[in-house]
């Protein structure tokens, strides 16, 4: 959006002397009186006016405006006017760089040039980037950050992946636009995600604006809404308890059909097992093994929980 601005805003004042030297140039003026030697001709010929001016307004020559015109554009000349154009928002564009971005965003990838996962959510990105933007990225220890139209080509090579998690919660602002694999919870930062295989489902949202990824096709589906949910009533009671709370957290509604999500439990023949974690664990009977992926396994490799689209087991 252009605009415009002066330098010396001050002087504009001097905008104020054409101005006062026209109002001088038209001021009245008392009518010259002349000695004829004839005073009663004059005399009578007043007589018979039906007005009487006893003064008159003075006409203001030509050449006068011509040199108001060239103060009034001095004065303008003087303040320095110049367009400008108002700068585009900078975005923070957080760049995940785990193992998972480095992936073929095809499973059926046979060659090197093919896109990765890190490629695919940058493009999505920059549709929404105008102009440079302030580049970060998380290396495990502490964030770096680079000012420019693109991220660090060393940021996309596969050898300086990252190894931990990303602490999400520390970049989650307004002017942040997240860019991975799959949805991660913010409450106020954009995202846009690649997706890839085995990551269905919905994979951007900038702006309240929600981006699905289905079949390989990009469908924006609006504002976003409510995800409903469905606990099996096969469920255990903890089970239970635990998927309530989380839900009412996000913000899911719990339903009792037609849900987006739905959490079971299944069980075996092999009794019950035991499944370890870093300082928990949990017992349970193991269930099949499923279609998703598995996220649990107990100590003898069994599926424990695992999820797909629309389903935890």
């Amino acid at each position: 959006m252009l605009g415009l601005e002066f330098q010396r805003a001050s002087a504009l004042f001097l905008l104020a002397l054409p101005l006062v030297l026209w109002l001088l140039a038209r001021r009245p003026r008392p009518p010259h009186e002349r000695a004829t030697g004839t005073l009663d001709i004059w005399r009578e010929v007043l007589e018979r006016s039906a007005a009487r001016p006893t003064t008159r307004g003075r006409g203001v020559p030509p050449g006068l405006y011509a040199l108001f015109l060239g103060l009034a554009l001095g004065a303008l000349a003087l303040a320095g006017p110049r367009t400008h154009r108002e700068a585009a928002p900078e975005w923070r564009v957080v760049l995940d760089t785990r193992a998972s971005m480095y992936l073929p965003w095809r499973e059926e990838a046979q060659s090197a040039g093919e896109d990765r996962r890190i490629d695919v959510a940058l493009r999505a990105a920059r549709e929404w980037i105008d102009g440079p933007a302030l580049w970060t990225r998380f290396d495990g220890a502490h964030w770096e950050s680079v000012r420019g139209l693109e991220p660090p080509p060393d940021w996309l090579r596969a050898t300086n992946r990252t190894t931990t998690a990303m602490p999400w919660s520390e970049v989650d602002r307004a002017d942040a636009l997240w860019v991975t694999d799959r949805a991660p919870e913010s409450r106020e930062a954009s995202w846009c995600a690649s997706g890839g295989a085995h990551v269905d489902g919905i994979v951007g949202r900038v702006d309240g604006r929600l981006v699905e990824l289905r079949d390989g096709a990009r469908i924006e589906l609006g504002a976003a809404s409510p995800v409903r949910l469905v606990l099996d009533a096969s469920l255990p009671r903890e089970l239970r308890g635990l998927s309530e709370a989380w839900a009412r957290e996000r913000g899911i509604e719990l339903v009792a059909s037609g849900a987006d999500l739905r959490v079971g439990s299944g069980a075996s023949r092999e009794g019950a097992r035991v499944v370890l974690g870093d300082g928990w664990q949990l017992s349970g009977a193991a269930a099949q093994e499923p279609a998703g992926e598995v996220l649990w396994r107990d100590r003898e490799g069994a599926a424990a929980l695992a999820t797909r689209t629309g389903q935890l087991q």
